[in-house]
């Protein structure tokens, strides 16, 4: 099984950088294509979340600060803490595309039954353990079988991962 880079897990909260340090010397001359191509690169995850819905453009405003904050965050003598930054944004970049192109709209029908039993378990738990009403029981099988339609048809790797912590009880 393939998991998603961390990076593109939706946004919990306000962006942190665990390389953000005061000022130290001479900032790093770079070129604007240098400067450009790390924001590009870096930020492609928040095009990505925009386009899921999984952030709102006043957080990916935020994010955007940051990641530019960020490409100017390095000093004389980083030229090499630069380039390895860049390059593991474009790893990340590469990987995702390639979990996109392979597994995207690829569900497959072992994963969606697997999804299906666990969710069914949580149902009845629900139901039994939990009080659940006949009535909201019902309903809420229909709405699961609405969701599994929505992942099958979507290829959503992203609500199916959603759903499988659900019905794993990961919010409970």
């Amino acid at each position: 099984m393939q998991l998603e880079p961390q990076s593109t897990d939706p946004p919990t909260g306000e962006p942190t950088d665990p390389q953000t340090r005061e000022p130290e010397g001479v900032p790093l001359n770079l070129t604007e294509d240098q400067i450009e191509d790390f924001r590009t690169e870096c930020g492609a995850f928040i095009d990505r979340w925009l386009e899921e819905g999984t952030c709102t453009e006043e957080q990916a405003a935020v994010y955007r600060k940051s990641v530019n904050q960020r490409s100017l965050s390095f000093y004389e003598g980083e030229m090499e803490l630069f380039e390895n930054a860049l390059e593991g944004c474009r790893d990340e970049n590469r990987y995702y595309k390639k979990f996109i192109q392979t597994d995207s709209n690829s569900i497959s029908d072992e994963k969606i039954q697997t999804l299906k039993h666990i969710c069914h378990n949580y149902i009845e738990k629900l139901h039994v353990e939990w009080g659940m009403s006949d009535e909201e029981y019902e309903g809420t099988k229909q709405k699961f079988e609405a969701i599994y339609d929505q992942i099958i048809n979507n290829g959503d790797w992203t609500l199916y991962y959603e759903y499988l912590d659900i019905c794993n009880g990961v919010y409970d």
